[in-house]
């Protein structure tokens, strides 16, 4: 029973609660709506909107150019003024610098010198063969093992093929003798005559035993084997007159022997022909090297080429270094613009660094202005798009430019972060340098969507409400809409209500009641 007492007690509390709640609704809305003047209502309509983000700042020029030295040297020539328009490309400057040519000259002999050094280190050789020069015998002077000096005598090769005599003939003789003309040789204990021609004709006179004058005449005797050195004989020369004899017997005499050099300096490693041995031409005689020359030879070598590599690099950088002081002679203006002088000004016959400032150059014609927008609108902004800009300085004169960048990182300032985004203005007109501009980015267009002021919406727990106006006897109602882009002064309804709606516009005085407050963002 007691139970049930309370369950009625509950249910009445609850409709005693709603009816107060119902009432108070009403004279809530009722109060609101007697609190606002008449006419403070807002219609929802159908239209265009262009969504903008605005911003002001300063202009400035989108190309400036210092025009500086690129190598030291004297000015031989300034045409440089003050506010002086140029052209791209124009010659303003003129420079005397440094000729390094005799440094050219004088690494070019250093490279001739260094490359007959590593020629002539090359042409060395640490290994030789030697080679029989003619036919002969072999007679060596060194032997295996031996360690010999370049162009020692090592060997001679003695030929006993032929051999010579010299015979002495009376001056009245002389005349008749020549080259080439036959001979016989009688050989002393040899019943044979030897056949021979006449080798040489002396032209020196030589006393005689009697007091004549006569002349040495050398004979060429081939040599069967039958005939060795020191030989004696008489020697007999066939002319057209008549036969000549020598005044008295000749020795015979072997061709003086050829004596085998060393071509290197180093170790007899191989003999290939034993002393005695009959050799032929081109027979390899020995093997001579040098291993500890060789190694040492090979270092003088690398580095020869290295210093020679070297002087080549520098030769480069040097006649590199002369043909950019050559073209660094003329200085041109990279850009048109206009020309501002830094101060003091130079003059001609001035001596100047490399990178010394000479001028600025200013393209006046092509500006920007860097504006700040708010972080929640920069998503919005894109290069490229289309931007309004006027200047108080010119009566507000629209002028139109389009954004070229977007900062990737914000400043902060009083919790709330900016981004630079710099716009080129594309229609300069009578705008200057330093002029403050406010500049309108058109980011999206919309058409024919239902539109309503920005004063008719608020937020409440984090929903956007509006205020339906009320209609004949009937009270305001609040209703929640969902909406999309917006302006600085009206908002697209995405849902939520219908064209021809009235609505309330909230005010200062009553944002904290039925209105509560604004969305942030709203009405930037």
């Amino acid at each position: 029973m007691k139970n049930k007492k309370w369950l009625l007690f509950a249910v009445g509390s609850v409709i005693i609660l709603l009816f107060f709640f119902t009432i108070l609704r009403g004279v809530r809305a009722r109060r609101t709506a007697a609190q606002l003047p008449a006419g403070m209502t807002a219609t929802v309509v159908r239209g265009d909107l262009d969504v903008r983000v605005s911003g002001t700042g300063t202009v400035a020029a989108t190309a400036r150019e210092e025009l500086r030295t690129s190598a030291a040297g004297t000015l031989t020539v300034v045409d440089l003024a003050e506010g002086q328009t140029v052209a791209a490309g124009d010659l303003v400057v003129r420079l005397e610098v440094q000729d390094i040519a005799t440094q050219v000259q004088s690494k070019k002999l250093d490279i001739s010198l260094q490359e007959r050094e590593v020629s002539a280190l090359q042409k060395q050789k640490t290994s030789a063969t030697i080679i029989a020069p003619q036919q002969g015998e072999l007679l060596w002077q060194a032997q295996e093992g031996d360690r010999v000096q370049e162009n020692m005598p090592i060997a001679t090769i003695q030929e006993r093929t032929r051999i010579l005599a010299r015979g002495r003939f009376h001056a009245d003789e002389i005349d008749l003798v020549a080259t080439g003309q036959s001979v016989r040789v009688d050989v002393a204990g040899h019943s044979t005559l030897y056949a021979g021609t006449v080798l040489s004709v002396g032209n020196i006179p030589r006393s005689g035993g009697d007091g004549s004058v006569e002349y040495d005449v050398v004979v060429e005797i081939p040599n069967n084997g039958a005939l060795d050195q020191d030989m004696q004989g008489d020697v007999t020369i066939e002319t057209a007159e008549q036969e000549l004899i020598a005044v008295s017997p000749v020795t015979l005499a072997y061709p003086d022997a050829v004596v085998i050099r060393a071509t290197i300096a180093g170790v007899i490693e191989t003999v290939k022909i034993t002393s005695g041995t009959m050799v032929a031409p081109s027979d390899v005689l020995a093997e001579i090297n040098d291993d500890q020359r060789a190694e040492q030879l090979a270092t003088q070598i690398a580095n020869a080429e290295l210093r020679l590599k070297q002087a080549k690099l520098d030769l480069s950088s040097l006649q590199d270094q002369q043909k950019d002081r050559l073209a660094n002679s003329n200085v041109t203006a990279p850009i048109g613009g206009t020309i501002v002088l830094p101060q003091p000004m130079l003059a001609v016959g001035d001596d100047v660094n490399l990178g010394t400032l000479l001028a600025t150059i200013i393209d006046y014609s092509r500006l920007e202005v860097v504006i700040p927008v708010d972080e929640l609108d920069v998503a919005k902004v894109k290069p490229g798009q289309v931007v309004t800009v006027t200047a108080d300085a010119l009566d507000d004169k629209v002028m139109q430019g389009e954004v070229k960048n977007i900062a990737h990182e914000g400043i902060g300032q009083g919790g709330v972060s900016t981004f630079d985004v710099t716009i080129v203005i594309t229609d300069t007109a009578n705008l200057k340098v330093g002029m403050t501009v406010s500049a309108d980015i058109l980011v999206d267009s919309r058409k024919e969507i239902l539109l309503i002021p920005i004063e008719t919406i608020h937020e409440s727990d984090g929903k956007t409400m509006v205020v339906l106006a009320p209609t004949g006897n009937g009270s305001a109602e609040e209703i929640q809409v969902q909406t999309g882009v917006y302006d600085t002064t009206h908002i697209e309804v995405v849902s939520g209500l219908m064209e021809g709606q009235e609505l309330l516009i909230a005010s200062d005085a009553n944002n904290s009641g039925i209105f509560g407050g604004m969305p942030r963002g709203f009405g930037r």
